[in-house]
């Protein structure tokens, strides 16, 4: 469920008790997407969906729905290879676990050329770590991720076939690396109160070189996304909770480029390149929250 393509998808990483927006705002197509392709699969714990026609909640990413990613915190050592004689995935993991320390550790692998004529030759590498702590009052969880994918984009024959031709450039490849990195603080104030400090950091690079028959285009973005959360949480009494807290995030692509080189016949070399277009865009949003719930406890 890549979402790619502006399809109105939320997407979240739940870090302690933050929740982090994994959703691009603008690619190169001019579109958002949410990106799962940075977790590793052995990592996850759970996956909560949150639907509906229209989800205020989640802003305009979310026509359709919510989903959120929650990582695990520990899990017993893991080595698992998937593979045949097209392609291979290899995952690996440990952790340790403590009553006052977590610590999670995983990497993946995966190599194939897929199943059409022309190979990809496709590497992908990823990265997962979170260590938690408990100290005294707080309950502080840091994460960092890592992603990197270079492949050639496959053409349109399957193997085995005859008789068909690929209208593909074979020129055709992408590349993307991705990091981030999430900390998280529970600070239980008291026995009724909780302070919930946040904060994360994202980096990402994307060149992708494609053709939809006009033609070779060069796509290429490079961006800075950051945001930052503090919650306040009191329970009044068992039947009103006040919730009080401030939201910032910003998203910073730069370099969103789109090159277009017209010669579709000569494969031998990559340009030269004529600019379409090129930009530098920054997303921005601040939030101030506060309401009073009613949870009717014990009722």
């Amino acid at each position: 469920m890549a979402g790619d393509h502006g399809e109105p998808i939320a997407q979240y990483l739940q870090v302690g008790s933050y929740l982090v927006p994994n959703n691009l705002t603008a690619n190169a197509h001019g579109n958002g997407y949410s990106d799962p392709n940075i977790f590793i699969p052995e990592t996850i714990e759970s996956v909560h969906v949150d639907a509906g026609a229209f989800n205020v909640r989640e802003g305009n990413h979310a026509v359709d729905l919510a989903s959120t990613y929650t990582l695990r915190d520990r899990a017993d050592p893991f080595l698992t290879v998937t593979g045949d004689y097209h392609d291979i995935d290899l995952m690996t993991g440990w952790s340790s676990a403590g009553r006052t320390k977590r610590f999670l550790i995983a990497a993946e692998a995966a190599f194939g050329n897929g199943l059409l004529d022309f190979p990809e030759h496709r590497r992908q590498y990823k990265f997962t770590t979170l260590r938690q702590l408990r100290l005294g009052k707080h309950t502080l969880t840091l994460t960092a991720l890592g992603y990197y994918g270079n492949s050639r984009i496959p053409g349109l024959v399957p193997l085995g076939v005859p008789d068909l031709h690929d209208t593909i450039d074979p020129r055709q490849r992408d590349e993307t690396y991705s990091g981030e990195f999430v900390a998280n603080d529970n600070w239980q104030i008291g026995s009724n109160r909780v302070l919930q400090l946040s904060g994360f950091f994202r980096s990402y690079e994307l060149s992708l070189l494609s053709n939809f028959g006009d033609g070779l285009i060069r796509q290429k973005e490079s961006r800075t996304v950051a945001g930052a959360n503090a919650s306040y949480i009191k329970d009044i009494n068992k039947y009103l909770t006040l919730f009080a807290g401030f939201d910032f995030n910003r998203d910073a692509p730069r370099g969103v480029e789109l090159d277009h080189y017209e010669n579709v016949t000569d494969f031998s070399f990559y340009g030269p390149f004529t600019a379409v277009t090129s930009n530098n865009l920054t997303f921005g949003s601040s939030t101030p929250t506060s309401l009073w719930v009613g949870l009717f406890r014990g009722i």
